[in-house]
């Protein structure tokens, strides 16, 4: 399925080197990455944008689906002349990053994937999201900011950060996200054509993507190594930049030194 007719992101560019993209996660921003900036832009050109239905980018009618996203994508690097990036997703950042990888494989460079998996929603997991666009539907985007904190992280110098940020969704924004989630695909069987370096970092904490799951998406890589954070939950970028910022600077190293 060919992805459908891209939207114009907003994005942050800094720094100078080899193209780096991060993509957010549900329901946040870009905003999230500025731990992790100041240990990559000496040798990254990062970009950094804000997904549709997310920050200043346009919040479109309609499901978002995850190789929609990543068209996105593909059109903001021919607006900056971008060839071949590294493509760092997380959380449903990792599910447009990997989407992208299938899409257009001969534009990746490097794969860093950040508390996310390659598999699709189990059945519940389905439900429940279908369950949460009604919820949303009559009271509001407010509901998931309640729902959303104290499963992103324990960490509760974060709260009030991540309370702004989830605070700016708007409904639309939320209920077309969570539909192109639970309707993606299953990457795992297009992992093993992957071939270049790939970094796959969980956070030993984290209460959405179990360890496991990140451990069995690294083991289809061909060339991949897999980092747990343990002092982390499903924000490392934000629990932990040094650590994560450590981690995204090996991956561009190895794509630089091949």
């Amino acid at each position: 399925m060919v992805p459908e007719k891209s939207v114009s992101l907003s994005y942050d560019i800094v720094g100078n080197g080899n193209p780096l993209i991060l993509l957010h996660g549900y329901p946040l921003n870009r905003s999230i990455w500025n731990g992790v900036i100041p240990f990559l832009q000496d040798i990254s050109t990062l970009v950094v944008p804000d997904l549709r239905g997310h920050g200043d980018s346009p919040i479109p009618e309609g499901e978002y689906l995850m190789q929609t996203m990543a068209g996105d994508v593909a059109a903001l690097m021919d607006h900056l002349q971008i060839e071949k990036a590294i493509i760092a997703g997380h959380s449903m950042g990792g599910y447009v990053a990997l989407a992208f990888a299938n899409y257009f494989p001969e534009r990746v460079m490097g794969l860093g994937l950040i508390a996310t998996q390659a598999v699709p929603d189990t059945p519940d997991r389905y439900q429940s999201r279908m369950e949460t666009i009604q919820e949303i539907k009559k009271k509001g985007a407010g509901v998931v900011t309640a729902s959303m904190i104290n499963r992103l992280t324990q960490d509760r110098k974060l709260d009030a950060k991540l309370e702004g940020i989830i605070t700016g969704a708007t409904v639309q924004g939320l209920i077309g996200t969570l539909q192109g989630i639970a309707k993606r695909e299953d990457a795992t069987p297009w992992l093993a054509s992957i071939t270049v370096p790939s970094l796959i970092l969980s956070g030993k904490m984290d209460l959405i993507v179990p360890r496991e799951k990140a451990q069995e998406m690294a083991n289809h890589f061909p060339h991949s190594w897999w980092i747990e954070n343990p002092q982390s939950g499903h924000m490392p970028m934000m629990e932990d930049p040094l650590t994560t910022g450590i981690a995204l600077r090996s991956l561009v190293l190895k794509v630089i030194l091949g």
